[in-house]
């Protein structure tokens, strides 16, 4: 296995689909699984990417210390939303000009219609987060 591979296995995206359809649905999983391709052009596709060798295997179930399940969650994260469905996001996008100011404002905002690989992983959230990141609800908006 490789950290730089992209490349699952048929039996990994397999039982990535199972366990994603035992926990969250079949609305989550994808029927043909998903196989990424790299962008390197020396890449070597014949190894396997850095991946939990059973998905059953969470890391709140299989005990170990602080920093060990830090890493794994990460990896184990990736790896089974990387077999699930995108997730469906409404971005809505205001631009008005209040009175008396001649600049334009811009005002965006997300709904998440289906979440997708967003229930298990968001990107992002490995890392710390400042507080302008957070997603703040839009207010209803009248003419």
């Amino acid at each position: 296995m490789r950290t730089d591979s992209v490349n699952l296995s048929d039996l990994a995206i397999n039982s990535a689909r199972a366990f994603i359809e035992k926990e969250f649905g079949t609305e989550y999983s994808m029927p043909n699984g998903r196989k990424y391709k790299t962008k390197q052009a020396n890449a070597q596709e014949a190894h396997e990417a850095i991946r939990p060798t059973y998905m059953d295997k969470t890391p709140e179930n299989i005990g170990l210390d602080a920093m060990e399940a830090k890493l794994y969650r990460l990896i184990w994260e990736r790896t089974v939303a990387s077999q699930m469905k995108e997730a469906e996001i409404e971005t809505t996008t205001y631009h008005f000009a209040p009175k008396g100011h001649d600049e334009d404002w811009i005002v965006k905002g997300e709904v998440i219609k289906f979440p997708g690989f967003m229930k298990l992983y968001i990107e992002g959230t490995d890392e710390e987060q400042d507080e302008e990141s957070e997603s703040k609800k839009l207010p209803v908006v009248k003419k």
